[in-house]
């Protein structure tokens, strides 16, 4: 027994070697597989996390409104509407950028609210309304939705391609397509033409005269042919004659009709931008029914005869004064009819509308042209223009600004106690459609256009809102609703616009994370460069608040404020805790 004992105790201080070894051996499989899995899991997250980053078209272009404007050194938690804002100035690129999608936005969508509103009865206007939405449902990843346009394009006789005396070409002439063009869409391509009524004093009585007729020379040429030079510079003229063909879902013609077609532009261009700059400029004034003597080339193209019939309804008749503001101008087109004709200067014109109709409908088309804003603005300002004027002579009451500046997009109207939205709100960067998929198409939506929405109804309850009932200067909330109501503002003497703010704010915000699914198939975060060119990902609920501070860079007001009195804006940019006066506004509530 006590040899059996013996052998153990001498056995013992092998084993402990043993399991030492082992143990130890255990732990450092055990870390190292711990560690495998750590590090396994570590990159499916960052994997997860790169595959959750959304790279959709909409995505990408709401991040253009963005992109190298952030200032990053501008810490958000600090000063929010600095680190959006500071960079952003209305004559840097990306402003300029950002104001003209929204003003194209505003532009084609227009005439298609002022025809839902009842408030046109002028039916070229529906003309219009019904071509800008043609151009409005089209798609960059889907040519056919261009079809439409195509099709109009053809009812004015300017089809693309354009083939000269091909029997399905409506017959038509230049000067018939540009005064349409003008008149109806308020597109000005060589010429732009008005009537002018005036009266004069004769035997002591005001006797009315037939109207003149207008016709002045533009620069659209000149800055046309701006476009062109640029392009030959950078020798990219036939890759944007290719791009632009492609866009509007036609095929690409053979190399000589491309040379040709490019040949032509360049003449006729520099043909009619010698106009531009003339001095001591000399005018045509004369009759209709002579106006025909001015030209020597005409042919076969009735002029005096299409005018007539075009703007008898204004009162113009035959003897009806005709005044074209250049001789010049005039001998140029003369010119340029004798020496192409009328189907090669329609095949020119068809170019020209094909290249706005592109434009107009397509964010591709635009970006190869950003280069040069002045033509932008020759193919849009215009019409833009002519919209509004024409909305603001239906709607009087409403006043200008909405009109005229895309940002004030919504405007609330005290005396008929109605919400006017412009159809550009309805756009990015305010807006996507497929916002209900949740991530950063979801921030954007709510951040942008539920923010503008709610701030403006919730006009409605300041001093002056609730004074005016149904058109009259009538209170419609009784004065104890009224000191329920500014009580719960902790005494406030009014609604001021950071209290607007703060309120939209609040109820978009429960909005978007109510809405939101928890994961998106579009993604959860969004990577933008900043005004170092550097990338830098943010999370969809920082892109809400980016979004929503971004549409107050061009006020006066600050987004700081308002940003503050969520509870969860430290959360989502990490902020540590606010000072007290940092959260004046955390403790108001518009609804309780």
């Amino acid at each position: 027994m006590s040899s059996l004992l013996r052998k153990q105790q001498a056995a013992t201080p092998r084993i402990v070697p043993v399991l030492a070894v082992s143990a130890v051996l255990a732990c450092t499989l055990a870390v190292y597989f711990l560690y495998r899995t750590t590090l396994s899991g570590a990159s499916k997250s960052q994997a997860s996390l790169a595959s959750h980053v959304c790279v959709a078209a909409e995505c990408e272009e709401h991040a253009s409104f963005f992109r190298r404007n952030l200032y990053t050194r501008a810490d958000p938690c600090v000063d929010l509407d600095a680190h959006v804002c500071s960079h952003w100035a209305p004559s840097s690129a990306l402003a300029s950028h950002l104001t003209r999608d929204m003003a194209l936005a505003w532009t084609l969508r227009v005439t298609d609210s002022l025809v839902a509103d009842n408030v046109s009865d002028d039916a070229s206007y529906s003309v219009i309304s019904a071509f800008l939405r043609k151009c409005v449902a089209q798609k960059d990843d889907n040519p056919d939705s261009l079809r439409s346009v195509r099709e109009f394009a053809s009812e004015l006789g300017i089809p693309w391609p354009y083939v000269v005396n091909d029997s399905a070409v409506q017959r038509t002439n230049p000067f018939e397509v540009l005064i349409r063009l003008d008149v109806l869409l308020g597109l000005q391509l060589w010429c732009q033409a008005s009537t002018r009524t005036t009266a004069v004093l004769k035997q002591l009585r005001e006797k009315p005269i037939p109207p003149m007729l207008v016709i002045s020379r533009t620069d659209t040429a000149s800055v046309w042919l701006d476009l062109v030079d640029a392009l030959d510079r950078n020798q990219g003229r036939v890759a944007y004659y290719q791009n632009i063909n492609s866009l509007y879902g036609v095929p690409l013609p053979n190399a000589s009709t491309m040379t040709r077609h490019l040949k032509m532009e360049r003449d006729v261009l520099t043909a009619l931008a010698t106009v531009v700059n003339e001095t001591n400029r000399e005018a045509v004034d004369t009759t209709l029914d002579r106006i025909e003597l001015a030209f020597t080339h005409l042919g076969d193209i009735p002029l005096a005869k299409f005018m007539l019939s075009f703007f008898n309804a204004s009162g113009i008749h035959e003897r009806s004064r005709v005044y074209i503001d250049s001789r010049r101008f005039v001998v140029a087109v003369d010119e340029l009819l004798g020496k192409y004709g009328r189907g090669p200067l329609m095949e020119h014109i068809a170019w020209w509308f094909t290249q706005l109709c592109a434009v107009m409908a397509s964010n591709k088309a635009r970006m190869l042209i950003t280069g040069n804003e002045e033509f932008l603005d020759i193919l849009i300002a215009k019409m833009s223009e002519r919209l509004s004027k024409h909305a603001q002579s239906r709607r009087p009451y409403e006043g200008k600004r909405w009109l005229q500046k895309p940002y004030d997009g919504l405007r609330y109207a005290y005396l008929s106690n109605t919400l006017v939205v412009m159809q550009a709100t309805t756009a990015s960067p305010l807006f996507y459609p497929s916002y209900a998929r949740g991530g950063v198409l979801s921030a954007a939506s709510f951040g942008g256009l539920a923010t503008a929405f709610l701030e403006t109804a919730l006009r409605m309850f300041d001093r002056q809102g609730i004074r005016i009932d149904e058109g009259q200067a009538r209170a419609w909330m009784s004065a104890r609703a009224e000191r329920q109501l500014f009580r719960r503002l902790r005494g406030s003497s009014g609604i001021g616009e950071n209290m607007l703010q703060a309120g939209s704010l609040q109820v978009a915000w429960q909005a978007y994370k109510s809405a939101s699914p928890s994961d998106s198939p579009l993604g959860g975060a969004l990577d933008i460069a900043d005004s170092h060119g550097k990338t830098q990902r943010y999370t969809a609920d920082q892109l809400f608040f980016l979004t929503y501070c971004r549409r107050f860079c061009n006020k006066q007001t600050s987004c700081n404020s308002a940003a503050r009195s969520l509870a969860d804006f430290g959360s989502v940019f990490g902020c540590a805790k606010r000072r007290p006066e940092e959260d004046d506004l955390s403790q108001y509530r518009f609804f309780a």
